[in-house]
């Protein structure tokens, strides 16, 4: 389990190439993760201060295999609120994924992503990088809100070795 700090989320406008500190904005702000490699699935679960419908959100998951990299990838926003799942690789595009899951409770404050390991060659091990983003539009002014799993930094950190349990 990663354990996350509240009030270090991190923003950026459109026009900025570095995240300054945004402070309190907890719809974004994750509290805990959980990254587990089990027999069929990779899971990754992240927890919220106070998950809201509002503006459109991702939620991501990098998975590192040794041999690959794959992004799972959750976009929720207006008219879509239940969200909207994805897996790509790194090297390859597109990964066609029927199994691929995910469940959105705002009122549990939690994602969760399931990835069979199968659509991600069954590998021995894992490593996952988990973080998510809030985008915003004010007076023709884009803006990004991020929050990673792992540190209080704007850079994500990454977990050790998960190995199949």
């Amino acid at each position: 389990m990663l354990r996350d700090g509240t009030g270090d989320v991190w923003t950026a406008r459109d026009e900025d190439d570095t995240y300054t500190r945004a402070g309190d904005k907890p719809t974004v702000d994750v509290t805990c993760a959980v990254a587990a490699h089990r027999h069929a699935r990779v899971v990754a679960r992240m927890r919220f201060v106070d998950l809201k419908r509002v503006h459109a959100h991702s939620f991501a998951a990098f998975i590192y295999t040794g041999e690959r990299t794959v992004m799972a990838l959750l976009n929720a926003g207006p008219g879509k609120r239940a969200g909207r799942h994805q897996l790509i690789d790194y090297n390859s595009g597109r990964v066609k994924c029927p199994e691929l899951t995910h469940d959105i409770d705002y009122a549990a404050e939690r994602v969760v992503m399931r990835i069979p390991r199968s659509c991600i060659s069954s590998p021995a091990w894992v490593r996952l990088s988990m973080f998510n983003s809030m985008y915003t539009s004010t007076n023709a002014t884009f803006r990004e809100f991020t929050d990673n799993s792992h540190n209080r930094r704007s850079a994500a950190g990454v977990t050790y070795r998960l190995y199949r349990g």
